[in-house]
């Protein structure tokens, strides 16, 4: 099995669901019908995430502690950054007519990206990196406390000789535990209790339930994973059909804005799971029918920067729409004036879907370009750093 190269697909097709979401396109009736990109699209982040989780960072307090830096420098301060540099930008749109977005003040520069998440609407998906960073912050430093609770219990130097049968109850007791926190974080958005911590809350417990078994189906599951396809989409195409039925259709869910979980507390998790079940299978198949690409390695590369900047690079298409307009007097039903205050607006001539390709390229190039230079800034910085020439 070509096992990076599947989860490199995995993570590309998890990308063209969310940037597919966003623009709500019917391109792909299956997508769109059957495993709709609400259902299941930030929980295949989380378990892609959890997948490529390695147990060897809770092994010790100094290996936590380097995991830890390692995420806040590439997941909190880069939020960070970007918050400062989209809050600037409102603010310089906003002398401009546009009216997208809530001014800058020191609650949304400082505070709000890590509580609530951006609010500046242009970088609104980068809600994501504060309940994964908390997930992955209880994974490593749970694990450790886990980990140096076992070794006293059993007087062993390494945890990992406890015997199967333990190993097994502290997964199983783990992820029940995750689980009923998960739904109870469901249960407090479907009630509406709008307390200052609720909104996080119901994103990481989520987050934690998918984080988990990503890592347990790379630890305990993938070999495992040997069914036929034609048995194994038979099997997942018939629940779905099961879940599509008593659901009405109605398989959406917002995770990030904690809304329209109209399903219980049980649902968006089955939903999920039928959706990373699908995909994961399908990007096994494409991973040994297809050869490795660049533009796969690119995307995947730069992830973080396409789920940050992805309506940056939507806005940047209706620009390009608002200056042909201007320019050669086409698109004449375009309205630069709805573009400035609704940032879900999205134009289609003649109500076309296939235009709809210029706002996937957008969603990806824009960020991906982003990215490049970026890391190029950073590349720099740290040359100039004292101490890296003679």
């Amino acid at each position: 099995m070509k096992r990076d190269q599947t989860f490199q697909i995995l993570t590309v097709i998890g990308i063209l669901s969310v940037i597919m979401g966003h623009v709500d396109l019917d391109t792909f009736p299956l997508m769109n019908t059957w495993f709709t990109p609400y259902s299941y699209h930030m929980a295949l982040f989380v378990f892609i995430s959890g997948y490529f989780y390695k147990e060897q960072n809770a092994k010790s307090g100094e290996n936590a502690v380097r995991y830890t830096c390692k995420k806040i420098r590439t997941l909190l301060f880069p939020l960070f950054v970007w918050n400062l540099l989209y809050g600037g930008l409102v603010a310089l749109l906003s002398h401009r007519g546009f009216q997208i977005g809530q001014m800058p003040t020191p609650y949304n520069l400082l505070i709000a990206p890590f509580l609530d998440g951006p609010v500046f609407v242009y970088n609104m998906t980068g809600w994501f990196v504060m309940p994964l960073f908390l997930v992955q912050m209880l994974f490593v430093w749970g694990g450790l406390l886990l980990r140096r609770f076992l070794m006293q219990r059993s007087g062993q130097k390494d945890p990992g000789e406890t015997d199967q049968r333990t190993g097994s109850w502290i997964t199983g007791g783990l992820f029940i535990l995750l689980f009923a926190a998960g739904m109870f974080g469901v249960h407090l958005a479907i009630t509406e209790q709008r307390l200052v911590w609720q909104l996080l809350y119901t994103r990481t417990s989520f987050f934690a339930v998918f984080f988990f078994l990503g890592h347990i189906y790379r630890k305990n599951l993938e070999k495992w994973d040997k069914l036929p396809h034609l048995a194994y989409f038979g099997i997942v195409l018939f629940f779905q059909f099961c879940i599509l039925y008593f659901a009405k259709g109605r398989l959406d869910y917002v995770i990030g804005g904690g809304e329209q979980f109209e399903n219980g507390v049980l649902l968006p998790f089955v939903t999920a799971v039928t959706g990373i079940a699908f995909y994961l299978r399908l990007a096994r198949i494409l991973a040994a029918a297809v050869p490795q690409s660049k533009a796969v390695d690119l995307v995947c590369h730069h992830s973080y920067s396409i789920m940050m900047h992805q309506f940056a690079g939507f806005m940047a298409v209706k620009g390009m729409i608002g200056l042909l307009q201007k320019v050669f007097h086409v698109f004449a039903d375009f309205s630069i004036d709805v573009m400035k205050v609704n940032i879900w607006y999205y134009y289609f001539p003649h109500n076309t879907a296939a235009f709809g390709v210029w706002y996937i390229l957008g969603g990806l190039l824009v960020p991906v370009t982003i990215g490049i230079v970026s890391e190029k800034i950073c590349a720099c910085v740290r040359r100039l750093k004292p101490g890296k020439h003679g």
